[in-house]
């Protein structure tokens, strides 16, 4: 910092920068007189310049939340499969249509949770946005898109439905199940609903099976429908390759599902194929055609839609409830790890214990009924020599 007096502009301090590109500029302050009060102020004012020249050089360069976006997806899909990358980028395509399309560091967490809100969504939804949302700006800070963490940290989920209720919304009971199948009136329908209940199946593993992945014990899990595209493609991880067990519940659903697709055949005259759930046209049974009719009878018979991955969890209630421990339940679903699969099988697990619980507390072992005073009084015990 130095004074310079010379020129028309009079009496100032000058200092010397350098910008982003190495290129040097010399920022000024006019100083107000001779006075040393003013040399004071103008050195000040001097100083708080050069700062807020330096740290907005020092900050990202301005960029639009979708051209953020652009580059993140174009990340993940080098790295993601297919499905996960168009769920999360029309995730977060939503997200910005509700935020606005603003510059990404003129975002605060108070604008984001506003926006949000003002959606009129459930607690649920918004918080799986905020979700979804942290984790695209976290990227974007590590990846100097962003220039302080301060808006993602500060980001809080809103109070949602107690914990054990949400996890009831994820799967169904089996008075549920029965009354869900029972209502549907389109056998191929009726019959894939059965089947992802008693097998486990992920939608996209059921509507990718052909008759000869399935023998007389097991169903072989290899490959997967991406439900965007609807191309088949090679299972969603390497511990979702497995053979599913047959049990007698699962062969007979089987077995009415071969009868049901001859019977459709006949009807609509279409060539026999090799899928295992078909369409009316011959082709593979289409994911969009299900979820929406699902969606719809669920609703109307137990008041709350369900999608089909539900099926998969009630697969895991329905053997959690028959005691199977937990281990050989995850390597039928074929997953290494689930929260939500651990968290649903101790949610039942942990009402069998108090069920036993309450039974237990009705039991006595080492007391006898006294049928003359109808009495209790305990047995003496005698030592064997």
């Amino acid at each position: 910092m130095w004074i310079h007096d010379k020129g028309p502009r009079g009496l100032h301090y000058e200092e010397n920068v350098t910008d982003s590109q190495g290129r040097h500029h010399i920022l000024s302050v006019k100083i107000a007189d001779g006075s040393r009060r003013a040399k004071r102020e103008a050195q000040e004012a001097l100083r708080e310049k050069v700062e807020a020249y330096q740290a907005e050089q020092a900050a990202p360069d301005r960029m639009s939340l979708s051209a953020v976006a652009d580059v993140y997806n174009k990340e993940q899909k080098a790295t993601l499969r297919p499905s996960t990358c168009q769920r999360n980028s029309c995730t977060l395509r939503t997200i910005i249509v509700i935020v606005g399309n603003v510059d990404i560091n003129a975002l605060t967490a108070g604008m984001i949770r506003e926006k949000l809100l003002g959606t009129g969504k459930a607690a649920g939804t918004i918080n799986q946005y905020i979700k979804r949302f942290k984790g695209f700006l976290r990227w974007a800070y590590q990846n100097d898109y962003l220039a302080s963490s301060d808006v993602y940290e500060k980001l809080s989920y809103l109070k949602d439905t107690p914990h054990r209720a949400k996890i009831a919304e994820k799967y169904l009971e089996a008075d549920e199940l029965t009354a869900l199948i029972a209502s549907m009136d389109v056998p191929r329908w009726r019959l894939l609903t059965e089947f992802l209940a008693l097998s486990g199946l992920r939608i996209g593993e059921a509507l990718a099976l052909d008759r000869d992945d399935i023998d007389m014990d097991y169903i072989h899990v290899y490959k997967t429908i991406q439900i965007g595209s609807g191309e088949i493609g090679d299972a969603k991880t390497m511990s979702s390759v497995r053979d599913v067990y047959i049990q007698p519940e699962l062969a007979e659903c089987l077995r009415k599902i071969d009868l049901a697709m001859k019977e459709q055949q006949k009807a609509t005259r279409y060539t026999p194929t090799p899928y295992l759930f078909e369409g009316l046209d011959g082709g593979r049974a289409e994911y969009r055609a299900y979820n929406k009719y699902l969606k719809k009878h669920s609703k109307a018979v137990l008041g709350r839609e369900i999608s089909p991955h539900a099926l998969r969890h009630t697969h895991t209630s329905l053997l959690a409830a028959q005691g199977i421990p937990f281990d050989v339940i995850s390597r039928r679903l074929g997953h290494e790890n689930s929260a939500i699969t651990r968290e649903i099988y101790f949610h039942i697990t942990g009402g069998l214990r108090l069920a036993d619980a309450s039974k237990m507390s009705k039991v006595s072992l080492l007391t006898v009924s006294d049928t003359v005073s109808n009495r209790s009084e305990p047995r003496k015990i005698r030592h064997v020599q």
